[in-house]
């Protein structure tokens, strides 16, 4: 039984608004320059996160013993550590990163930047345990309650400061109000312990997650990385600017379905029958949120991206088509992330993100070759999908997937947005007859991914009935 499934997408839908909002402001406020610069802060910050991520708060969902005092302590102990090691990490590495950048102002933020790690170290992560039994209530209320602190503290920084640091202000309350509700809401007292066994079996599942988190970053972060280091910081705001238009409907969609599928993809694995069944439901809905929220921001994003951060924003439409199918494609990814993760197969993550990471130097050698924003958002796009294909051919050898389902599933899924982009770049160009030509290949395509995903619209269009004939 699921109890707070409601609470918790709006928690997922608050928390990356008001990281939008937070970034809205920057933006009004401060200008690219200094948006570049925050920016970078943050994304120093979440390489670090990223290269020490172990996975807890996913292992006291999915293991068998994750519910038990002894996990639960030694997972808080190792949080803790963590957080006091990032810290040390980034006061160490503050100086070297700001030359890198060339930008020695951000020194003093970055060392700044080790206090919310500290302080997101010592949660208490029974708002993660209860989701073993379908109770997603205690991490909505935290993340809400963080989320709105943050974005009004930044806002008041902002006014006051008047430059990047201001994000420092911001994620720091963040991280305080987080910290006193996962203590608050919890339904046992915060406590380390440390068992030999437990720990034998926490690193078999955390050690392929320390070099995943470092390939995660540079898959998921790697071309703002690229950005900024090739067009400078105001670049870097303006590209990071557009991008998170939909970078957060996207987290949140991940993060909502994943939280959601997982405790329900750890408990049937056992059982082929009712597998199948959460394995169809997590793939269908997967392919569909991406799919709508990629045709959605082609529209919705060249229109809201100069309203609400100004006219100097605008952007071609080719390119938010392109930001469009590259996040979709990383929304898409979490499809056979939870499947992997559900069943306690770190490594076939692992897998696929090593693959991931050819994007990098594919991206480099694109834009030397020809020097565009468009070559490495192509790049990293070719790396998401090889990704996507590497955790589904593994899947399948582990008989996780059925091979031809998942084949059509993303090959009419990617069929949609490339053709999405092909009708952008149509439209931008004044090409009405191309255009109409290229609209009517995607409806009919659209027409077919539908018809191929008709158990999943279905299933979700009875929940929409039950509701409305409840409710009458």
């Amino acid at each position: 039984m699921r109890r707070g499934a409601k609470i918790f997408l709006i928690a997922s839908l608050v928390a990356q608004a008001a990281a939008l909002v937070r970034y809205v402001i920057l933006a009004r406020m401060l200008g690219p320059a200094e948006l570049g610069l925050a920016a970078t802060l943050i994304l120093t910050a979440q390489f670090f996160e990223s290269l020490s991520d172990t996975g807890a708060n996913r292992y006291v969902v999915q293991d068998a013993r994750g519910h038990t005092s002894e996990v639960m302590g030694l997972v808080h102990m190792i949080l803790a550590g963590r957080g006091i090691l990032l810290a040390a990490a980034l006061a160490l590495t503050a100086g070297l990163v700001a030359d890198l950048y060339k930008a020695p102002i951000l020194a003093p933020g970055l060392i700044a930047l080790g206090l919310t790690q500290v302080i997101l170290g010592f949660q208490n992560l029974e708002v993660r345990r209860v989701q073993r039994d379908g109770d997603f209530r205690p991490e909505a209320v935290m993340t809400i309650a963080g989320e709105v602190t943050s974005a009004i503290a930044i806002a008041a920084a902002a006014w006051i400061v008047r430059d990047h640091t201001a994000v420092i202000y911001g994620l720091t309350a963040r991280a305080l109000i987080m910290l006193i509700v996962s203590h608050v809401m919890a339904e046992r007292r915060y406590a380390w312990a440390f068992g030999k066994a437990d720990a034998v079996a926490f690193s078999r599942f955390a050690s392929p997650l320390f070099l995943n988190g470092l390939l995660l970053f540079f898959g998921s972060q790697g071309d703002r990385i690229l950005v900024g280091a090739s067009l400078g910081a105001e670049g870097l705001g303006y590209y990071s600017a557009i991008i998170l238009l939909i970078y957060y409907p996207a987290a949140a969609l991940s993060r909502f379905v994943a939280s959601l599928h997982m405790p329900n993809v750890a408990r049937t694995r056992d059982n082929p029958e009712k597998f199948a069944r959460e394995r169809e439901q997590l793939g269908g809905r997967a392919v569909l949120l991406s799919t709508a929220m990629l045709l959605g921001f082609c529209l919705a994003g060249p229109l809201f991206a100069p309203l609400l951060y100004g006219h100097a924003f605008a952007q071609p439409l080719p390119m938010f088509a392109a930001l469009a199918l590259l996040q979709a494609v990383r929304l898409a990814r979490c499809w056979p992330t939870t499947l992997a993760l559900g069943t306690g197969d770190s490594f076939s993550v692992l897998a696929a993100n090593v693959v991931r990471v050819v994007a990098l130097p594919a991206a480099i050698f694109a834009y030397k070759a020809w020097p565009s924003v468009y070559a490495i958002v192509g790049a990293f796009i070719l790396g998401e999908l090889l990704s996507l294909a590497t955790a589904l051919i593994y899947q399948w050898r582990r008989r996780v997937v059925r091979a031809r389902r998942e084949f059509v599933r993303s090959f009419l899924f990617t069929l949609v947005g490339s053709v999405a982009v092909a009708l952008s770049a149509t439209l931008q160009e004044r090409m009405w007859a191309w255009s109409a030509g290229v609209a009517v290949v995607l409806l009919g395509t659209l027409a077919l991914h539908a018809w191929t995903e008709r158990p999943t619209i279905l299933h979700a269009w009875g929940l929409v009935r039950s509701r409305i004939f409840r409710r009458a």
